[in-house]
């Protein structure tokens, strides 16, 4: 593995993944910016993952501007608070659209296959969807499979409701005006809370809190956006960044597994 340039390093991705099957995992910690490994350990705990940092001398953990990671492990967020004291912790989109996928859309999914107990060949329709729903539109086999998601959504409300604001919730990370991006936000949540869905409505809630408390003007993260015109842009894939001032950053790619991935930012006290 290649030694890493240590002064260029300002943001930093991480992730756990398993090592076998049942609890045993493994931490990454990557560069996100040149998509470089530069760390791998075992376990996922703050006790676990302390050596990476243990290993930067005291200048380079405090150029560190911003670590994207899980927004379920706290165990990261917590480790990268006591030894990157400038560090942003980014939460990514990857797995809120996971988290989305089985509290919303699994669970709306559900409690409709249990409302149609009898309407046996409509129940047996929704029952038998679920990765039909949770795939993106574009990672479809077959026509077959697209002509049917259509005709399902098409037949359920509230399938259709929270399968569309699942597409819409992905937009959020991809636009470059400020502005859009929070105007999309407040119509998402707004509609989340007068679809009447428990589920959705829940779920909107939770993710509310991790957004800023008061709306401000927003910002492109100009160090971030600086460090991107050196990389080659990903073939149809826009560079975005955003942030609000006095709270997190929301950076556009997590290549912690793969390209395609969002992040999202948390709030913090002032």
């Amino acid at each position: 593995m290649e030694a890493p340039d240590w002064s260029g390093i300002e943001y930093l991705g991480m992730d756990e993944f398993a090592l076998h099957k049942g609890h045993r995992y493994a931490t990454v910690v990557v560069e996100p910016l040149r998509r470089q490994v530069l760390w791998v350990g075992e376990g996922r705990s703050r006790e676990a993952i302390r050596p990476f940092f243990e290993g930067l001398d005291e200048a380079t953990r405090r150029r560190i501007k911003a670590v994207v990671m899980d927004m379920m492990n706290t165990a990261f967020d917590r480790e990268v608070r006591a030894q990157c004291p400038n560090a942003e912790v980014v939460y990514d989109l990857f797995h809120v659209v996971v988290k989305y996928g089985r509290e919303v859309i699994d669970r709306v999914r559900v409690d409709e296959a249990n409302r149609l107990r009898q309407d046996r060949p409509a129940r047996k329709v929704i029952k038998s969807a679920r990765w039909l729903l949770l795939r993106n539109r574009e990672n479809l086999k077959t026509a077959e499979q697209a002509v049917r998601l259509d005709e399902l959504l098409a037949a359920n409300r509230s399938l259709m409701t929270v399968y569309v604001l699942k597409e819409d919730l992905k937009r959020l990370w991809r636009y470059r005006h400020v502005g859009h991006a929070k105007r999309l936000w407040e119509g998402w949540y707004r509609r989340a809370m007068d679809s009447g869905i428990a589920p959705l409505m829940q779920f909107a809630r939770r993710l509310r809190s991790y957004l800023p408390g008061h709306p401000g003007p927003l910002s492109p993260p100009a160090a971030y956006q600086r460090a991107r015109r050196h990389q080659q842009p990903h073939q149809g894939h826009q560079t975005h960044g955003l942030r609000l001032p006095g709270h997190r950053l929301l950076l556009p790619e997590n290549p912690c597994r793969l390209p395609r991935k969002y992040a999202m930012n948390r709030k913090f006290a002032p």
